[in-house]
């Protein structure tokens, strides 16, 4: 990842860099839009309800999951493996977290939750399309991408970290990392 400027931030063109050598594409731009549409969104009301994907970035021991969303069909076993998006507060407080998403530049949702200190949200990604995520306190966020290159047999999961500054650290963070036969 990015080395943090004198001040501790992230300087943004490193971050940029850095992400896109780790997949991670970080946009200003759109894709061109779906002709089907946005995939459907479920929130879960019990967010450990959520049944997958299952790998999840190291966190503090003490960090607990505050939300999870699915965005395509969880059930989908004849798709590409699923793509998690782990969103978590950093900040030693309550703190509101803004995460809006794209999908081949069509909508799929606009929230803020509430995140108390070291809690974190799932963004669960389980149709192939490309990604574009804003993250951040509401009204200054960052962006980055997933791209639908990323969808294949193995399941992946981003961390997005809000730092306590308000910074957004994202990386590539877990992969099943299986040879993949055929293409799905």
């Amino acid at each position: 990842m990015p080395n943090p400027s004198e001040s501790g931030r992230v300087n943004r063109r490193a971050l940029l860099a850095s992400a896109a050598s780790a997949g991670i594409g970080l946009t200003s731009a759109g894709c061109l839009s779906s002709p089907s549409g946005p995939p459907p969104v479920r929130s879960y009301d019990d967010p450990d309800r959520y049944p997958g994907p299952g790998l999840l970035p190291q966190l503090p021991e003490d960090a607990r999951r505050w939300a999870a969303v699915a965005v395509g069909r969880v059930d989908n076993d004849d798709g590409p493996a699923p793509v998690a998006v782990v969103v978590r507060n950093a900040a030693s407080g309550e703190r509101d977290v803004a995460c809006s998403l794209r999908a081949d530049d069509d909508p799929v949702f606009d929230r803020t939750w509430t995140l108390p200190a070291d809690a974190y949200a799932v963004v669960g990604l389980h149709a192939r399309a490309d990604y574009a995520f804003a993250i951040g306190h509401p009204g200054d966020v960052d962006a980055f991408a997933v791209d639908r290159d990323r969808f294949d047999c193995n399941e992946k999961t981003f961390a997005a970290t809000v730092a306590a500054d308000g910074t957004l650290t994202a990386e590539l963070v877990g992969t099943t990392d299986m040879a993949c036969g055929g293409v799905l």
